[in-house]
């Protein structure tokens, strides 16, 4: 009779230690699940589910590094809507959001699995083309161009938007600021002759 009460003592403590043990993992699963979610989160635009601009800075810092043992080719292209601020007045904030999605959805399917792609801000993207010759480039962001402008987007009643970018070749030794300063100041070209076109320097 003992013997029987203490083996029953000890299959209900061995139960209540594997209940706290599923317990302990599945909590320890749930914080890792929160933690993998808020570091996402972290490095991610909420809107577009691109890379935002705290990674592309973390990243392009890691490239460069690697860059100056390596020497591979790297060059930055800056995409910057037309008119956007006309968008969101005529047809209001929900409708520019959709067209920023559909825009970014557009980049990452065109881009390759070795380039790196986020949202800088407001309806500002950057794409960091890595290990492919210059003309590659330029005619991988020559054709997102183009596919941007033959958009007719329903939210905007059919109506189109176009896109002004810079692209610039990464030179060794030049450093992060120059390298972003020269792609920013070939967009800005690109918008003041006339727009919906590719600037490279």
């Amino acid at each position: 009779m003992i013997a029987a009460l203490a083996v029953i003592g000890i299959t209900e403590r061995g139960l209540e230690l594997t209940e706290h043990y599923r317990q302990s993992v599945e909590d320890q699963q749930d914080l890792l699940v929160k933690n993998t979610l808020m570091e996402k989160l972290s490095k991610t635009d909420s809107l577009t589910g691109m890379y935002n601009q705290i990674s592309f800075h973390q990243f392009l810092d890691e490239l460069l590094t690697h860059h100056s043992q390596y020497r591979f080719s790297i060059q930055m292209a800056i995409f910057d809507l037309d008119n956007f601020k006309q968008v969101n007045d005529t047809y209001g904030h929900r409708a520019g959001d959709e067209v920023l999605k559909q825009i970014a959805e557009l980049i990452n399917e065109e881009i390759t699995s070795d380039d790196f792609a986020a949202r800088y801000g407001g309806e500002e993207f950057i794409v960091l083309f890595v290990g492919k010759p210059i003309e590659k480039t330029i005619e991988l962001v020559e054709g997102i161009r183009s596919k941007i402008e033959r958009i007719s987007f329903r939210v905007l009643e059919g109506s189109r938007v176009t896109v002004s970018i810079g692209v610039n070749e990464y030179e060794a030794g030049i450093g992060k600021e120059a390298f972003f300063e020269k792609a920013d100041k070939l967009l800005y070209s690109a918008k003041r002759n006339g727009k919906n076109q590719v600037k490279t320097g």
